[in-house]
This record gives structure tokens, C-alpha cells and sequence, in this order.
């Protein structure tokens, strides 16, 4: 793997909370196009905030790499709970809508064999959302606003596969436990 001097780049600023973030990323070339030109190869976005209140304590998660250079005694890393993320993400697609988020949302949901508590997921959200001045958002909420046509579109962009209507979300991936 290839990481070109010159595609590293990060930017200190300040966010709209007042606090100073770092936002930048990374191009590699990898093993499956090792020709790619800079303006081709993929990129690891990175975003790192100083003012994201984390509701519940950092774990230490195992890093899956099924590959030869894996170190015998594997990777951790410190990251949020399934719980503080799952409601992070439901909230910033309250927020937002960005297809993104849905798309976050989504995926972690279809990951309910890693059995969250779902009263913490709701009980974290509802405490982000006080902080970020927002209702508690439901399912059938997000599916009556008027940004979904905009974000079926852009979801079109994301190559989800056979998306169904958005309005078919509650009923196809069970988010009972967000009413």
C-alpha cells in the first residue's frame, strides 16, 4: 500500500459549535489498481472533534484483518460504543438527511446480531439531541419531510443496490425501537 506524501492534507478550523476541528484525509494506492493515477486512488476521509460529548465510556474493539500480515496478537482500537454510534448516526441523519447517514444507519441496523441495547441507543439519543436542541426524531418523521425525494436520489449515488422506498424503511428494517 502506497500513501503519496502529497495526498495527505488536513485543515484546522473552527466549527459551527465554536470548538476547533480537524478535518483531512488520506489517498493510497492498493493492490487492486497499483496504477491509479493521485486524482484516482481511493481516500480515507478523517474527521476529529473536540467538542462531541460521548455519553457512554470508549471500548476497546478487536480490528478484523484476515490477512498474512496481521499481528499475532491483532489490532485494538478505543472507539465508540455500537450504542453511542447507532444514536450518533440516527442523529445526524435527524439532522441532516444526508443519504449518507442513511446509509450508516442502515447498515449498522442490519448488524443487530452485535445485540445493542436498545434502551441505551434510545436513551443516548434522546441526551444528543437535548444537547443539539432537536426532538428526538422517529422513523415516520424522517419519512414525511420534504427531502426525500432529494435523497433518493442522491441514495441512487451510493449504489445501495435495490433500495426500496424510503417509505418502506420502518416496515423492512424493523427501527420499532426508535418509536
Amino acid at each position: 500500500m502506497e500513501c503519496p506524501k502529497s495526498s495527505i492534507q488536513f485543515e484546522i478550523f473552527q466549527n459551527p459549535g465554536g470548538s476547533l476541528s480537524i478535518q483531512g484525509g488520506v489517498k493510497y494506492r492498493g493492490p487492486v489498481r497499483p496504477q491509479s493515477a493521485l486524482s484516482q486512488m481511493q481516500r480515507i476521509k478523517i474527521d476529529i472533534t473536540l467538542d462531541e460529548p460521548l455519553m457512554l465510556p470508549s471500548v476497546i474493539r478487536n480490528v478484523e484483518h484476515p490477512y498474512s500480515d496481521r499481528p499475532a496478537s491483532g489490532i485494538s482500537i478505543l472507539a465508540y460504543s455500537y450504542e453511542e454510534l447507532f444514536a450518533e448516526k440516527v442523529r445526524a441523519l435527524a439532522q441532516r438527511l444526508r443519504p449518507r447517514d442513511l446509509y450508516d444507519v442502515i447498515h449498522l441496523h442490519r448488524r443487530m446480531d452485535l445485540s445493542p441495547d436498545q434502551k441505551a441507543v434510545l436513551s443516548v439519543l434522546e441526551k444528543k439531541c437535548v444537547l443539539r436542541g432537536i426532538t428526538r426524531p422517529t422513523v415516520a418523521e424522517r419519512c414525511k419531510t420534504d427531502l426525500v425525494v432529494p435523497a433518493r436520489i442522491e441514495l441512487a449515488t451510493l449504489r445501495l443496490g435495490n433500495f426500496e422506498p424510503i417509505e418502506n424503511l420502518q416496515t423492512k428494517f424493523n427501527f420499532k425501537f426508535l418509536e
